[in-house]
């Protein structure tokens, strides 16, 4: 069999076995090539994050979550819209997430200072006239898929993705997932570790992945693959990432169309949440059709469960990187390639601390 080390130019080099430099007794470092860690240099992946479920947030509340290794507030305003915002106020530094909403704007709970469009100081409690350039930092937000996304960025680079039905006419049920203890890039790149869906998930008859077969573009990537589950169950789905952190996965098990979708937020380095959606139609929208489609989806959801189940010990522990990779292990290099380029800013550092 082939194998294959790092070298010092971060290539990967053929190695013979039975080579002397395979066979020598010598005690030799272990290779691990590392991704840039999210929150490395101050800086993280520039994508749509989930920050909280919609069902959290009521009409003019607001509540607070982790955020990039900071803190945002959100906030559901008059007009129903959701905005995430960096949550300490600019005046004293209260936490705007024990503040509360005034039509669409936020107020401060200390000195009743408000904050509307853009984030800009629009009133103070007292009346005197709100600072030259006051404002907090205000994410560019989307609601989907029954969650609350905040993009990391002054301007979304691209939009949350479009599923292959409409949104409307889908049931969603949600799981909470127990990966918690590594980055979401971790958990994506398995999308493209061809072995651990045979090895460890079962998988069966699923022919490996060829590199004419994926798509790779600047803020996503993609494939198909058609297969047998582990009961013996036709399978064939569509996987993309979109960004470092959202797994979509959309297709058939036994001519049964549903979503599973796995995006990830990232309240500090080193720790993410992971909500698990499943979406399925449905139906006419009867009782009946509907008190269908929600077994289903709840069914669907325990077993989608049950991968993650089989993931989680390894993801919560893995100190993950290149080391020595075999033939098999192409498409998940190349994976690593498209997280090396993928751009990274924190432009809301100064206001989230």
């Amino acid at each position: 069999m082939q194998q294959f080390e790092r070298t010092d130019r971060g290539q990967l080099e053929e190695l013979e076995v039975g080579s002397d430099s395979i066979a020598s007794t010598e005690a030799r470092p272990r290779p691990r090539a590392k991704i840039a860690n999210e929150g490395a240099d101050g800086l993280y992946s520039q994508t749509w994050f989930p920050v909280c479920r919609s069902s959290e947030l009521s009409r003019g509340s607001v509540i607070g979550r982790g955020f990039l290794g900071g803190k945002v507030a959100i906030y559901r305003g008059a007009d129903g819209r959701a905005r995430v915002v960096s949550a300490y106020c600019v005046h004293m530094g209260a936490d705007l997430s024990v503040g509360s909403v005034v039509g669409n704007h936020l107020r401060c709970a200390f000195h009743h200072f408000e904050y509307g469009e853009g984030g800009r100081c629009v009133k103070t409690g007292i009346g005197a006239a709100p600072p030259k350039g006051a404002r907090i930092f205000e994410f560019p937000t989307a609601e989907r898929y029954g969650l609350i996304w905040a993009f990391n960025g002054e301007a979304p680079l691209w939009q949350l993705p479009e599923l292959d039905r409409t949104e409307a006419d889908l049931l969603i049920v949600e799981r909470d997932v127990d990966i918690t203890k590594c980055d979401p890039f971790v958990v994506t790149a398995n999308a493209f570790d061809w072995q651990h869906f045979a090895i460890l998930h079962d998988f069966h008859s699923a022919a490996p992945m060829r590199e004419e077969d994926i798509r790779w573009d600047q803020y996503s990537c993609g494939f198909e693959f058609t297969g047998k589950h582990w009961q013996g169950e036709d399978t064939h789905y569509k996987i993309d990432i979109y960004g470092t952190n959202i797994y979509l996965q959309q297709g058939t098990l036994n001519d049964q169309w549903y979503t599973m979708m796995l995006p990830m937020g990232l309240p500090r380095p080193g720790i993410m949440t992971a909500y698990m959606q499943i979406l399925l139609p449905k139906g006419n929208g009867s009782t009946e059709e509907l008190t269908r489609a929600r077994y289903a989806a709840e069914a669907l959801a325990d077993m989608e469960m049950r991968f993650v189940i089989q993931d989680q010990d390894i993801l919560n522990t893995i100190h993950f990187g290149a080391g020595y990779l075999i033939p098999e292990d192409q498409q998940f290099t190349r994976f690593l390639k498209y997280l090396r380029r993928y751009p990274r800013a924190n432009p809301a550092k100064h206001y989230l601390e």
